[in-house]
């Protein structure tokens, strides 16, 4: 069934920015509070945001204001960015065929929206995402890609076929029921032109 809206996850999908987050936490706990950064502590931070990732960090550090840490370590993030944004690959391939078909994309991640909007802008796909839901300051899990088509409430199609592409979850971070039937990709797979045509879809409405 031909797909009408794609809903693309962000880390570990669209990007490797894996090493730039473990690299950014880590330096900014040795430089600010004289502390290095677990193993342990830096696979349990995977996947998590807001709230229960400041409760994971706690957990290690319990004397750290773990939402000013956060803050300071998506700063730098921001920083890094720039120079070390990696798209997976086969991306700059994949979304100008999705355009071509005609399928409308959306965007759902835990990150902080400035950091989103940062990944965008330096890897040039803005424009292929005019619809993206991300984290905010103190959220209590990623969004989902419900609030993503929430965004396309007033196209001209009221009914549309919808897949979510997301990366697999993970022992630190297990999934959470989706709000449109997805595919989860692990970090190592890079989506291709097939995998759009056997993913699962939604014929329904897009929820809301």
């Amino acid at each position: 069934m031909k797909k009408s809206c794609v809903i693309f996850d962000m880390d570990g999908l669209m990007f490797d920015t894996q090493c730039i987050y473990d690299r950014a936490f880590h330096d900014i706990l040795l430089r600010d509070y004289g502390l290095e950064l677990p193993d342990a502590l830096r696979l349990a931070m995977m996947g998590r945001s807001g709230d229960d990732l400041y409760q994971t960090i706690n957990r290690f550090f319990p004397g750290i204001d773990a939402p000013e840490y956060v803050r300071r370590s998506f700063a730098a993030v921001a920083d890094r960015v720039r120079d070390e944004l990696v798209p997976r690959p086969g991306l700059y391939e994949l979304l100008p065929w999705l355009r071509e078909q005609g399928v409308r994309l959306g965007l759902a991640s835990g990150s902080d929206r400035a950091i989103v909007e940062s990944n965008l802008r330096v890897s040039g796909l803005k424009d292929y995402f005019p619809s993206a839901s991300a984290a905010t300051r103190s959220p209590s899990e990623s969004p989902t890609p419900r609030a993503t088509c929430a965004c396309w409430t007033d196209s001209a199609a009221p009914r549309r076929t919808v897949t979510s592409w997301r990366t697999a979850p993970t022992a630190s971070a297990p999934a959470t029921e989706p709000a449109v039937p997805s595919s989860w990709f692990p970090t190592w797979y890079s989506p291709t032109k097939r995998s759009v045509n056997s993913a699962p879809a939604s014929t329904g409405p897009c929820p809301m």
